[in-house]
Parts: structure tokens; C-alpha cells; sequence
């Protein structure tokens, strides 16, 4: 198959992250939300198959649900405490702009931009074992990252 062809197919992959402030167990992404959170479970047969659709600057997620492909987008949301939150979110194209993705590969996270130019990660935090998105400048030494962010 030749290199032009094989750009042009959707890549598919489990998307999953390593939560250390829980015994570093490791959590798959289901496919489903969970509030404002991408669920996860820690059976990796639960795992959804996500998709990788080649798109300007990186690649646009996506699960099929019911044949359709529905995206990861990130919706930002301002809480009653005037606080600004970045909610990763299943999404139709025809509902939302599907966000674009990018991997550092360095750090082994993955980054989009906002229609507000903020710079977002997905991952989780604390004990959580949702996926959830904040800010990129929330990771202010990349020394920690594994660690504590």
C-alpha cells in the first residue's frame, strides 16, 4: 500500500492513561462521558476502539456510535464561581467543530487549541479516573508530569 493511500485511512488506537495518584493503575477511555469527563475503566477490554482521522496540524478523535463518528471536542464552560473550564465532550461533526489534536511526543500527552487560542491537555489529576482537560500552562515543570499533575 503506498504512503499516500495510507494517510488518507483513519489510524485506529485505545486511548488510556496511567493514574499514578492511584497506584499507577492504568485507565481505558470507554467511549462514553461521564459529566463533564471523557469515563474510563480500568478493563481494558471496556476500552473503545478511537480513531485518528488525519486532519491540518494533527488529528481529529473519534468514536463510531450507532455508524456515526462522533468526536472528542473540548466545550468551555464558565462555572457560577466565574471559573473557566476547558470539558472534553463526545461530539458530532454537525454538532461541534471537532477539535484537532496534536501528541507530545516527549511528555506522552495530547494537546489541542481552543477557538480562544488556549492551549488545552487531556489527562486527569489528583485520584481522579475520568479524562479530563486543563489548561497546558497548568503544567508548569514537565518535570512532574506522571507525578503529580
Amino acid at each position: 500500500m503506498g504512503q499516500q493511500m495510507q494517510d488518507q485511512m483513519d489510524r485506529l488506537m485505545q486511548l488510556g492513561l496511567q493514574q499514578n495518584g492511584v497506584d499507577g493503575a492504568v485507565y481505558y477511555f470507554t467511549g462514553e462521558e461521564s459529566g463533564n469527563y471523557l469515563a474510563t475503566s480500568e478493563n481494558a477490554s471496556a476500552a473503545a476502539d478511537v480513531y485518528m482521522e488525519a486532519a491540518t496540524g494533527g488529528y481529529k478523535l473519534y468514536v463510531l456510535k450507532g455508524g456515526v463518528k462522533t468526536y472528542i471536542t473540548i466545550e468551555k464552560n464558565t462555572s457560577s464561581n466565574g471559573k473557566t473550564y476547558y470539558n472534553p465532550k463526545l461530539r458530532t461533526a454537525a454538532e461541534m467543530t471537532p477539535s484537532v489534536w496534536k501528541l507530545n511526543k516527549q511528555y506522552k500527552y495530547m494537546t489541542t487549541i481552543h477557538d480562544d487560542g488556549t492551549e488545552v491537555v487531556m489527562g486527569t489529576y489528583s485520584t481522579y479516573t475520568t479524562i479530563s482537560c486543563s489548561k497546558s500552562s497548568f503544567i508548569s515543570d514537565p518535570s512532574v508530569i506522571g507525578v503529580s499533575q
